[in-house]
């Protein structure tokens, strides 16, 4: 999870570890609104990466080094997205994904599935979560679904007033 202040360089960031481990073909998903800035972010890193720009909700994808996804597409194009081969899956404005009790057709279940289908997510936010702890359940699960297996679970467990045994056992409260 890359979380850092607006302008800091996250995508350039992201795209240097997808390029250092080889994790190509990569499918960056983001708002629409970012995707030209993906573009240019991608030319100015890699010169020869093949890029294909999804748009719509069907259509032909050719084989690329980098596809380029807006959220409200992921939903029609899951189950194309999940066979294009993509070793790596980077989640711009991940913040759009916090939802922890999201239903199948909610983007933030769809993207969960599509990561774990690939197996490595990188989701940037440069928007602060709300001081609710609830909101970093999602993100977790999209990079490590083994050791963040269900909301419920890390709920119990970070998402709860402590006991007074367990307050008084806290050595930060002495």
């Amino acid at each position: 999870i890359l979380a850092d202040a607006p302008g800091l360089g996250k995508t350039s960031q992201a795209l240097a570890a997808v390029l250092a481990t080889q994790c190509m073909p990569t499918l960056v998903v983001c708002p629409l609104t970012l995707k030209q800035e993906w573009l240019r972010e991608i030319q100015h890193a890699k010169e020869d990466l093949k890029v294909e720009v999804l748009t719509g909700r069907n259509g032909f994808v050719h084989p690329a080094h980098v596809y380029l996804a807006n959220y409200d597409i992921l939903q029609a194009r899951e189950q194309q997205l999940g066979l294009m081969g993509c070793r790596s899956v980077i989640f711009d404005e991940a913040q759009a994904l916090i939802n922890p009790r999201a239903d199948g057709g909610h983007r933030a279940a769809v993207a969960t599935r599509i990561a774990h289908r690939i197996g490595r997510a990188i989701p940037l936010t440069g928007t602060p979560l709300l001081n609710n702890i609830r909101e970093y359940w999602r993100l977790l699960h999209l990079v490590d679904p083994m050791s963040w297996p269900s909301f419920e679970a890390y709920a119990e467990r970070y998402c709860r007033l402590p006991t007074e045994d367990e307050f008084r056992e806290d050595p930060s409260t002495e």
